[in-house]
């Protein structure tokens, strides 16, 4: 509805705020939103504003948003990890890894991510290389 739809827009302004708190909000609010698959667009939006921060609790907030996006888009967000793998906190990793197959949660904490790409880089066809990186770990895992 539209009451929702203007709190997802002002929660991506959220995720520019100086303010950590503001910016955890900005992923952490929008939480029981993505639970029901509602607005996971603006999830990853401010995920990817906030995951360079180094403030655990901004971390937190982005793991936690991330796993509940992967409840219904799980390739988007095994492929948004693998890109910002090494910037992510590995708390706020293991968050965002939680409710995914025991297998592919072992297998993303010790991921070689340059090792991943240059054989995906390989065998490239058209197409975003991080969904193909995530495509590859997935079907390792299968």
């Amino acid at each position: 509805d539209y009451a929702s739809s203007q709190a997802a827009e002002d929660f991506k302004k959220w995720s520019e705020s100086p303010n950590i708190w503001v910016q955890r909000c900005s992923c952490v609010a929008l939480v029981p939103l993505v639970r029901k698959n509602l607005f996971p667009e603006v999830g990853l939006h401010n995920a990817r504003n906030v995951v360079r921060s180094t403030e655990r609790f901004v971390q937190l907030g982005c793991g936690w948003v991330l796993r509940e996006i992967g409840q219904h888009q799980l390739e988007v967000v095994v492929a948004f990890l693998i890109e910002f793998y090494g910037t992510m906190s590995r708390e706020g990793l293991r968050y965002a890894i939680e409710k995914m197959p025991a297998d592919l949660r072992h297998r993303l904490m010790k991921l070689n991510r340059d090792q991943l790409m240059s054989e995906v880089k390989e065998n490239a066809g058209d197409g975003d290389l991080w969904r193909q990186a995530a495509a590859v770990v997935i079907s390792a895992c299968n």
